[in-house]
């Protein structure tokens, strides 16, 4: 994949991640990772949770859903934090 095409889905990657208000709304997301389903190429995200930097392949199903949507299942993202808060305690 060009690097125009790769900048372009950057730049549409960040115009869904504004129109899902914060992942209250999916479709946005939803829909552009569902448009670019066959996109191969390796992109670098630096804003992941705020500061991370990830290379994700798009070829792959994982890592092409966490670059649109930001992550692969919703429902443990709230359990992993509260794993972490809790081994900062601890520590």
């Amino acid at each position: 994949m060009t690097d125009t095409k790769l900048k372009l889905m950057a730049s549409l990657r960040h115009i869904g991640k504004q129109l899902s208000l914060g992942g209250r709304v999916r479709l946005p997301q939803s829909l552009l990772r569902r448009m670019f389903r066959r996109a191969h190429g390796a992109v670098e995200v630096n804003d992941f949770d705020g500061n991370l930097h990830l290379n994700l392949r798009l070829s792959e199903h994982m890592q092409r859903r966490i670059f649109w949507m930001g992550y692969y299942n919703l429902e443990i993202v709230p359990f992993v934090g509260k794993l972490v808060r809790h081994f900062q305690w601890v520590q």
